[in-house]
């Protein structure tokens, strides 16, 4: 009778749904390198919407250069795939050129057609990131996360005319040495340490310097690879700490698998599904299909 009861119980797609993960949850985060390189891949996403501004504005529009953590953000009244084309081609492309690679989150503004087909006319790349994928989690939101709480700092206390400290937010951030990297991230961009008021006021008298401009540039792409080191090291000890807890997925196409609900309500059920694998994007990544209708999801039981 136990027996029956356990099986029945095993085979019952509502008791399945309904079950509480008892194992460690699956999907290892994975060492992303750092691209070699300042302007190779940049990371974009919006913090918002906050207080409407006296200006109109509720969201600001944060780009972070992922390999020195350089920033760049300029406010905004709404968040559409206008508005991200119109700021990145701002902020980005009419500041430094067309660089290779664009990486976001799945937002409307990001994943619009409007948005994607302008990327893909100017020959970049947009890497767009899944929601709690333990990769991302451990890199692009991150990056933003760290420059987004910067601003925040600063436009907490100006509740209405917040958007006129973003520009000073960013310099500040810019200028400041990187707690990861150990170095600022404008140093990093431009080979020389960024110029304070006092170095105005009072120069420092220095030795003339016989360095020629490819000697610089080399300096300071030594400082880009230590940097990008100092990166890395993070991350594993991120990853050491992250995959602890977890387990390596081993699914395949073809499986049956159930699909977490995400920000589940009330006595909705915890899984949904089951769902069959048709294509695997990563380890961590799928595409499944539920009668007919395909879905793109990570989270899986």
């Amino acid at each position: 009778m136990r027996q029956d009861v356990h099986r029945y119980i095993k085979g019952c797609i509502t008791c399945q749904a309904a079950n509480h993960r008892t194992s460690k949850p699956k999907g290892l985060m994975k060492i992303v390198p750092p691209p070699e390189d300042v302007f190779t891949s940049i990371a974009i996403d919006y913090v918002g919407p906050l207080k409407e501004s006296k200006q109109g504005n509720k969201y600001i529009f944060v780009a972070v250069d992922q390999t020195s953590r350089f920033a760049w953000a300029a406010p905004s009244p709404t968040a559409t795939a206008s508005d991200s084309k119109r700021l990145l081609r701002q902020l980005i492309f009419d500041s430094i050129g067309v660089v290779p690679k664009i990486v976001s989150d799945n937002g409307t503004h990001f994943s619009a057609v409007e948005f994607t087909d302008y990327l893909k006319k100017k020959g970049v790349e947009h890497i767009r990131i899944m929601p709690n994928h333990p990769n991302s989690n451990g890199n692009v939101e991150r990056y933003n996360g760290e420059v987004k709480r910067f601003l925040r700092k600063y436009v907490s206390e100006e509740e209405d005319n917040w958007d006129k400290w973003i520009a000073r937010a960013c310099k500040t951030h810019n200028s400041h040495v990187h707690a990861v990297t150990g170095f600022t991230p404008f140093s990093l961009v431009y080979g020389v340490s960024p110029k304070a008021k006092m170095d105005l006021v009072t120069p420092v008298i220095t030795v003339q310097e016989t360095k020629t401009p490819g000697d610089r540039e080399n300096e300071r792409r030594d400082r880009v690879f230590m940097a990008n080191l100092n990166t890395e090291k993070e991350q594993e000890s991120r990853a050491r700490a992250f995959n602890k807890n977890r387990l390596p997925t081993n699914f395949k196409v073809g499986d049956l698998v159930w699909v977490s609900n995400g920000r589940r309500q009330g006595l909705q059920l915890p899984w949904i599904g089951p769902y069959l694998i048709i294509t695997a994007l990563s380890t961590t990544s799928f595409i499944v299909e539920y009668k007919g209708t395909m879905r793109k999801k990570h989270q899986i039981l």
